[in-house]
């Protein structure tokens, strides 16, 4: 026994001598290129160039501090390789200095940035000072604007397909969007968007709205807009009260008053994770196949290679979590949950906020992602508490551990046609872990597509922009294999793909006949205005 103490204490210490050798060595290599940026005869040479005239002194700077941004990459680049750090350490770290380096970005620091100066230099400083005074006054309320928010309004401008509200409960209110064409598919499309923002980012701006698409190609389509909780009553809903008031509570409603025998699914983003669970549940509950094929939008099945927000989970994380939901009302805020997805890309949202309309006195962009993205909702303690733990942390939705009233939800028991699409830049939801949830299931139906951008401007992508492109990958391979690019958009190769699984054409007779005389009231619904409180 005492040997065997010896023998693992013995291999420790030179584990952790190796470990603090290849540090070292790492660092000795990051102060050599420092002293090469700062080293004295460099600066001496370009000093004896120095023109006052041309603001040689900034380009020094520039040039310096651009260079020790390169070292300091480097530096966190090799030493993340470093065999004796976990993968969630690594991760983890990753995320940290990837804030760090972006924040420390030449374009990002006040002193360095070309624009800032030549613009504090044509107007003596005004427009930088005028800037500094409203970051300041943002920044006390905890509202840093990133989009102007005067250019928009919900059934105004944005969400403004033509529709019903037919069914509503505490959870959800449910839409039935007017035909646009003479006939229709024979089955309907339920489309269920992510419950942690609102569900008009698939109807945004004319230009950008997808629902209105669909509806255009002749689907008769249905939509599921989420309720914001802002009582703490609302907090105790669960993940599975989502699926049983949710989605199966939204199929019944139509199945019963439209008499439709089949339908079709689309999830997106969380909404996705929810549908696949619901379709596992019922086919384990019964074996039902009313849902005739589904189609996943970025969506997160299997969680061990889950994106960025990896590096912000673990279990004292959880916790501070649950503590702070339990402070704050029973639910997690909207604004800090739109601030932790801000800081999953801080560079291409706050620093070029503050950069361009703070201190460079530009206006606010008038842009319907952005609006949508502000835009946020409360999320539910204890289904907030219960998703991190059961998806992020444990991945029990691909080991197939939940279970609910007395059924296993086991992704393996989905066997109808399945369309999944992931984009190449999502950083919450990357490729690989949607192609390997994918994997999960067991149909022998499934197209996997890879579309450029990410997470939404990947999705929202008009084929009247004739922008970015896509890539059908084999599902069969146990990884994703890329091929041949398509130009354009994956909404056309999605129609192919879904039209020929919605049935026979009939006449649209079904939204006048019972959407209209049973109507609530008008789409988009009074759910999707709500604000959170302050």
């Amino acid at each position: 026994m005492n040997n065997h103490q010896n023998f693992d204490l013995k291999n420790t210490f030179i584990n952790f001598t190796k470990q603090q050798e290849e540090v070292l060595k790492l660092y000795n290599d990051y102060l050599t290129g420092v002293n090469k940026v700062f080293g004295f005869d460099k600066i001496q040479n370009q000093l004896k160039d120095f023109d006052p005239n041309n603001l040689k002194a900034d380009n020094i700077l520039k040039e310096t501090n651009k260079n020790m941004n390169i070292m300091a990459a480097k530096f966190a680049e090799e030493i993340l390789k470093n065999e004796y750090l976990d993968e969630k350490t690594k991760k983890k770290s990753k995320f940290f200095s990837k804030l760090f380096l972006d924040i420390s970005d030449p374009e990002n620091n006040i002193f360095t940035n070309e624009k800032i100066k030549e613009n504090f230099i044509k107007d003596s400083g005004t427009t930088f000072y005028k800037g500094l005074v409203n970051l300041y006054n943002d920044f006390l309320q905890g509202d840093l604007k990133t989009v102007d928010r005067e250019a928009f309004k919900i059934g105004h401008n944005l969400a403004t397909t033509e529709g019903k509200i037919i069914f509503q409960n505490d959870l959800m209110q449910l839409m039935h969007y007017k035909p646009l064409t003479k006939e229709i598919h024979e089955i309907p499309l339920l489309v269920i968007p992510p419950f942690i923002n609102k569900y008009y980012v698939l109807d945004l701006s004319e230009k950008n709205s997808f629902v209105k698409w669909l509806v255009q190609q002749g689907y008769s389509v249905f939509m599921i807009s989420w309720k914001n909780h802002n009582s703490p009553q609302g907090g105790e809903t669960s993940f599975f009260d989502y699926m049983e008031h949710g989605i199966l509570s939204a199929i019944k409603f139509v199945q019963k008053k439209y008499k439709f025998n089949k339908i079709n699914t689309l999830g997106y983003c969380i909404g996705g994770t929810l549908l696949a669970t619901t379709l596992a549940y019922l086919k384990g509950m019964n074996g039902d196949d009313l849902v005739n094929a589904s189609v996943f939008l970025p969506t997160p099945i299997d969680f061990e290679e889950a994106g960025a927000v990896e590096a912000l989970i673990d279990e004292e994380q959880i916790s501070c979590a649950e503590k702070y939901m339990e402070n704050a009302g029973g639910y997690f805020k909207g604004k800090d949950l739109y601030n932790i997805f801000n800081a999953l890309k801080l560079k291409d949202t706050v620093i070029r906020t503050v950069i361009n309309h703070y201190l460079l006195g530009e206006p606010l962009p008038a842009f319907d992602v952005l609006y949508w993205n502000e835009d946020s909702v409360n999320l539910p303690a204890k289904m907030h508490s219960f998703y991190l733990r059961n998806m992020y942390l444990e991945n029990n939705l691909a080991k197939g551990n939940l279970i609910h009233n007395g059924i296993k939800i086991n992704m393996s028991n989905i066997d109808i046609p399945v369309y999944f699409l992931a984009t190449e830049d999502d950083h919450i939801t990357i490729p690989k872990c949607v192609f390997q949830g994918m994997k999960l299931l067991n149909s022998k139906e499934k197209r996997f597509i890879l579309a450029e951008s990410g997470h939404v401007m990947g999705v929202i992508n008009h084929p009247s922009r004739n922008k970015y492109t896509y890539q059908v990958i084999d599902s069969s391979n146990n990884d994703i294999i890329t091929t041949e690019k398509q130009k354009g958009s994956w909404w056309t190769d999605l129609n192919d793909w879904l039209s020929v699984r919605s049935g026979e054409q009939k006449e649209a007779h079904d939204y006048n006949n019972i959407s209209t005389k049973k109507a609530i009231e008008d789409a988009p619904g009074s759910y999707v205005k709500e604000k959170c409180n302050k």
